[in-house]
């Protein structure tokens, strides 16, 4: 097979679709993540999608891997999603989440039966609770009473263009004193306290809060009782999608914290690495100077010299045109005598007779 010009066999071929095969995983392996509510996660469980849906406007999208972040960014202008973090944040993470909100940011914290949620309310000041029982409802669902359907909507601003929200697995919010209740779940509704997927006589059908947002300084908190609430295949059920624009309102700034929450793909660590250090930048940037000289020049050759000698001078040999003749004849005896005297002469041409000798 000819290709541009050239002959290409069908294993050559075969080999460099191989090699741009094993290019192209291993890219996009280190672009994406299979971490549960991962925003840089394309499957079902990731947040991908908000985290493009929030970014399809001129606000600002940024994933931080460390608590340090919140400090950089305006407060009153930024909202900050926690989904379902994975380890406690700790006293002095505790206290940027705390100054962020105190100082006039939006902290959206998203969790269901993790241990994590509600020791950081109380780090942040917060006084709501999560309950950690699973709810259900046998009349407002979409696949199963597992995965009800909130149908209690207040008319608070802040879900605006809300009617319902789809659940999944989902547990309830224990409003702090002074809280707001946003969305609550349809009067069928009930706390599964034994897990037997089933209303019994002790079980009780209420309106129980799913998200409810309270003061803490000048900014708010707002708890959701499912993060799920914000993965790929959940923004389209309901009006979950109406619902993360609502909480994000007019926010110029949007931070998705990873910080206790899995890893980032190692592309893109890379490159918050590469953005928050100068140092980082600089290095990285010398190697792949040095790293393209090489590519295109080739590695330098040195001759070791043993100690104490000199390293030997290369000697030039020079050929005239009568060694040339010799040289041709004895390679190419077929050849006329005239046609090699006009070959011997054309090489015996001044400064390209000489040769270096190794």
């Amino acid at each position: 097979m000819r290709v541009a010009g050239r002959t290409v066999r069908y294993p050559q071929l075969l080999v460099v679709g191989l090699l741009v095969l094993l290019v192209g995983a291993g890219l996009w392996a280190g672009v994406t993540s299979a971490d549960a509510f991962g925003a840089y996660n394309p499957a079902w469980d990731g947040s991908q999608d908000a985290r493009t849906i929030v970014g399809e406007t001129d606000r600002t999208v940024v994933v931080a891997q460390e608590t340090g972040k919140y400090e950089m960014l305006d407060a009153n202008e930024t909202t900050a999603f926690v989904l379902s973090p994975t380890s406690d944040y700790g006293p002095a993470a505790e206290a940027d989440l705390r100054n962020f909100v105190r100082d006039g940011g939006t902290l959206v914290v998203a969790g269901d039966f993790g241990g994590a949620v509600n020791p950081l309310l109380s780090g942040i000041g917060a006084g709501s609770r999560l309950d950690g029982t699973t709810l259900r409802d046998e009349q407002h669902y979409t696949e199963s009473p597992a995965m009800p359907l909130a149908t209690n909507v207040s008319d608070d601003s802040r879900v605006a263009d809300v009617d319902e929200l789809a659940l999944n697995y989902a547990t309830v919010v224990d409003p702090g004193t002074g809280s707001t209740v946003l969305v609550r779940s349809s009067p069928y509704g009930y706390l599964d306290a034994n897990g037997n997927e089933a209303l019994d006589d002790n079980e009780t059908l209420a309106s129980y809060p799913v998200v409810v947002a309270e003061s803490v300084g000048e900014g708010q908190v707002v708890v959701v009782s499912d993060p799920s609430v914000f993965i790929n295949t959940m923004l389209d059920r309901g009006d979950n999608r109406a619902f993360l624009s609502s909480i994000v309102g007019e926010s110029e700034t949007v931070l998705f914290d990873y910080s206790h929450a899995g890893q980032l793909p190692p592309l893109v660590r890379l490159t918050h690495l590469l953005a928050d250090s100068a140092l980082a930048l600089l290095v990285t940037g010398l190697l792949l100077l040095v790293g393209g000289t090489i590519a295109v020049r080739g590695l330098p050759v040195s001759v070791p010299v043993p100690w104490g000698r000199e390293s030997p001078s290369l000697t030039a040999v020079t050929l005239d045109e009568a060694s040339i003749t010799d040289l041709l004849e004895r390679r190419h005896p077929e050849w006329e005598h005239e046609r090699v005297r006009r070959v011997a002469k054309s090489i015996n041409r001044p400064s390209e007779n000489t040769v270096n000798d190794e």
